[in-house]
């Protein structure tokens, strides 16, 4: 919701672009920091009390969030929602495992529904609610969705307690270093957005010594005798496998969630409320098609490549589409259809990825709840490069598609004054003939500037394509998975 109605909250709260996007590193950076410590306090104050606080946290930051009309409080409010609500994620998934064995399943498939929905219903809640002139009614809908998870924590959370001897140590200095190299990197990835150009080499080098530091605290982790996660256990052959394809997952998400409405909203013209629209009705399609399907099929056929073929085909085929568009296209025909393929891929791909990356640790909720916290870890920081590379990207071809469009766009050019003259007619009928032709030179700008993001964005959806028909192969041909 946040990412999707930036541009009006940007304007309530008096903050940049910049400033806004800083708001969001500092959101995945304590989000990081809560995921780490996620089974640790399991372990020592049990679910019940975890999973009640962690609400409790996240309603006091949407509640400062729902009051804020300046970027600080706001900037507050949103690194007390990442304390308590960047472990849902981890939480819902974790509790499925708690479920007896043949009840697991469905606990597994209500969790991914809920994703989808959530998925489906943030868009839709920010477009209705800003269109309404109230932004801030989408931290009442979380307060009042927490509330109830909140009192069914109370009712059903699991009571019982981990044995001392299974417990997790835990060190100041590695989530101290963890903190500072997570928020070193997503800041990092947001100064890229403004300053790549001027300072590539020096980011570029910064970003290397970021890697350097995170892979020796790590590799310091890895050798303590209690770890906060048993990284000797859990980095298996099919682990490494599946997380690297889940970033590559995590990358495209993160990449299209920055595009495809710029792309939709500025090249073809479509009010975003319309967008949200568009996008939760594809959603929806998606869970009443998919789910269905996933909830059949599974049991009986679990060999996941077939899975992975149809989610990263169904990628390419929405990548297509949106890269074969004309500057008028009809919303039903295509535009939402493509939407569904693009349903299908995250609900498909993420889906059948996490049910073979951490098969090896079914048996043991420790490794498993170690293992799935690393990923929604890994998972915070590969959507924000992919937002930093997409953003990165558009700016590039924008500038290149703009520099194309404008080598007429010159006074002496006979079609451009021409152009100019037939438009400035039309104008002067409403506003006069003295702001006529400064109004039609800033319009032919305008058009040229939609030319631009609309040509860079069938770019970026012909690479998109080509990546994902890669990735196809290579789950095809790959023999970690079987």
């Amino acid at each position: 919701m946040l990412g999707f109605a930036s541009t009006p909250i940007r304007g309530e709260i008096q903050a940049s672009p910049e400033e806004y996007s800083f708001i969001a590193v500092l959101y995945a950076c304590f989000a990081v920091l809560s995921i780490s410590k996620v089974r640790w306090f399991i372990e020592r104050i049990g679910w019940r009390y975890y999973v009640f606080f962690s609400i409790i946290l996240y309603l006091v930051g949407a509640l400062v969030c729902s009051l804020s009309d300046e970027k600080i409080s706001f900037s507050i409010g949103r690194a007390i929602m990442a304390l308590g609500g960047g472990t849902f994620m981890t939480i819902g998934r974790l509790l499925a495992n708690t479920l007896p064995g043949h009840l697991r399943f469905n606990g597994i498939c209500f969790f991914a529904t809920g994703v989808l929905l959530g998925t489906m219903g943030g868009p839709w809640l920010a477009a209705l609610t800003v269109s309404e002139g109230h932004w801030q009614a989408m931290f009442w809908a979380l307060l009042l969705l927490a509330c109830i998870v909140a009192l069914l924590t109370i009712i059903y959370a699991p009571k019982m307690e981990l044995p001392r001897e299974t417990w997790s140590s835990s060190s100041f200095s590695f989530v101290f270093l963890l903190g500072l190299f997570s928020f070193f990197i997503l800041y990092l990835l947001q100064r890229s957005y403004y300053d790549f150009y001027n300072e590539g080499v020096i980011l570029v080098c910064f970003v290397f010594l970021f890697l350097g530091g995170l892979i020796s605290i790590f590799y310091t982790e890895h050798q303590r005798e209690r770890p906060l996660f048993r990284l000797r256990d859990i980095l298996t052959k099919r682990y490494v496998a599946g997380v690297g394809l889940f970033c590559v997952c995590y990358l495209l998400i993160g990449m299209n969630n920055y595009v495809q409405p710029q792309y939709l909203s500025t090249g073809l013209k479509y009010y975003w409320e319309s967008i949200g629209v568009f996008q939760a009705v594809a959603l929806l399609c998606t869970l009443v098609i998919w789910m269905p399907v996933m909830r059949f099929l599974l049991p009986k056929y679990p060999s996941p490549v077939k899975y992975w073929v149809f989610a990263f085909g169904s990628l390419a085929v929405y990548a297509w589409i949106f890269c074969s568009f004309s500057p008028v296209v009809d919303v039903w025909a295509h535009i939402v259809p493509a939407l569904v393929l693009s349903g299908f891929f995250i609900s498909a791909g993420m889906g059948t990825t996490a049910m073979q990356t951490f098969r090896e640790f079914g048996g043991n909720e420790q490794l498993f709840a170690h293992a799935y916290q690393l990923k929604n870890m890994l998972g915070q920081i590969v959507q924000a490069i992919g937002t930093a590379a997409a953003t990165i990207f558009m700016q590039w071809r924008q500038t290149v598609q703009y520099g194309n469009l404008n080598i007429n766009m010159v006074t002496g050019d006979p079609l451009y004054s021409r152009s100019i003259e037939e438009m400035s007619k039309y104008i002067s009928l409403t506003y006069g003939s003295k702001q006529s032709d400064a109004l039609a030179i800033f319009q032919q700008s305008q058009e040229l500037s939609r030319q631009a993001v609309f040509l860079a964005g069938v770019e970026y959806y012909w690479l998109i394509f080509w990546v994902s028909m890669i990735v196809l192969l290579v789950s095809v041909v790959q023999r970690v998975f079987r």
